[in-house]
């Protein structure tokens, strides 16, 4: 648990118990104009499952994905032109410090350190980092492009960076357009150091997100259009398994969106779009997976979901439903939903760190 904070003493005399734990929720702003506004407070009691969403921590133009570091906050716009925005944490607001252009279209995800932050430009199929100063945002600092496409002419006419995901040193940025994953390593004012290693996945499989085993060397990636999970080795990107996210009878449409691991290296999970589902998989001492099961998220679009620090619960984003629904996680399985509660076009659920 938390030690409290100042914003812990304030929602307590408001009424909120000191035990909850606080989140900030990202949104899409530009799909329904009107029905969001940017960034949402929240708190969750571990100890009864309950969520609940309060105010409008900042107004925002679709903060798609958020990181923290520190006291500070970080969003990006998702925007044709591209912005990415920080914040500090101040009670129970966040409170704008400025906001630079990311250098590419529709920036999809962000990692931070406390010296400076990487971001994923999806559409432009780039990277860039910037450095911090005082938790605002300054100088770019390194910029890569990303080239390639692949055999979905709907979806892979170009690059598309879909991640930045910070491993130590390294970057591991899964491409969706060109089916590729790469590792890129940074030296410690955020620079990209010689070539990257690249991995070239299974035509087609639109590569989107990866999260990794506590202890054993190895990375899960999500696949958004090949519906699969690939098992890699962390070092040399090698494949190591491939396993589909939905039921062999399931022929309808659908893409996969999150991937997460549990903090015990035991379950690995994996969100389906169309088939609405949390996929849940048992991981075995070789970090294969095996025994899917799968658990409704009673709501449409399940975009992003996310563990709760004490492992107990499970958190999922319903885009196109407009709500977060926490499910009990039994021996590692999703079960009942205990609780939820209405937010406009959720996509990203951020626990915050005690600053």
């Amino acid at each position: 648990m938390h030690h409290p904070t100042v914003l812990d003493i304030l929602l307590a005399s408001r009424g909120f118990d000191m035990s909850d734990y606080r989140l900030l929720i990202g949104t899409y702003t530009r799909t329904e104009p009107g029905a969001s506004k940017g960034i949402y407070h929240a708190t969750f009691d571990d100890a009864t499952g309950q969520f609940n969403v309060h105010d409008l921590a900042a107004e925002a133009v679709s903060p798609a994905f958020l990181v923290q570091s520190g006291e500070y906050i970080y969003a990006v716009n998702e925007t044709r032109d591209g912005m990415v925005s920080a914040y500090r944490l101040d009670e129970d607001e966040l409170v704008f410090i400025n906001t630079v252009s990311t250098g590419g279209a529709l920036p999809c995800h962000l990692a931070a350190t406390p010296d400076w932050i990487a971001v994923a430009n999806y559409s432009s199929g780039n990277l860039a980092t910037f450095a911090l100063r005082d938790g605002a945002l300054d100088e770019r600092i390194d910029f890569v492009q990303h080239t390639g496409d692949g055999p979905n002419q709907q979806r892979q006419t170009e690059a598309h960076a879909h991640q930045t995901y910070l491993i130590d040193n390294s970057i591991f940025v899964p491409d969706l357009g060109s089916d590729r994953l790469y590792r890129y390593q940074l030296d410690t004012g955020g620079k990209f150091v010689g070539e990257p290693r690249v991995a070239d996945l299974n035509p087609g499989a639109g590569p989107r997100h990866v999260d990794h085993h506590p202890r054993l060397p190895i990375v899960y990636l999500i696949n958004e259009l090949g519906n699969t999970i690939n098992v890699l080795d962390t070092d040399t990107l090698t494949v190591q398994q491939t396993i589909p996210t939905l039921p062999d009878d399931y022929d309808e449409v659908s893409t996969t969106s999150e991937i997460a691991v549990s903090a015990d290296g035991k379950f690995v999970y994996g969100s389906n779009r169309g088939h609405d589902s949390i996929v849940s998989f048992a991981v075995d001492d070789s970090g294969q997976l095996s025994q899917p099961q799968y658990t409704s998220t009673d709501g449409q679009c399940p975009r992003h979901f996310t563990l709760d620090p004490s492992g107990k619960w499970l958190l999922v984003a319903n885009q196109n439903t407009n709500n977060v629904k926490v499910f009990a996680l039994d021996n590692g399985r999703p079960t009942d939903i205990v609780s939820y509660s209405s937010v406009p076009r959720p996509v990203c659920l951020h626990f915050l760190n005690s600053a």
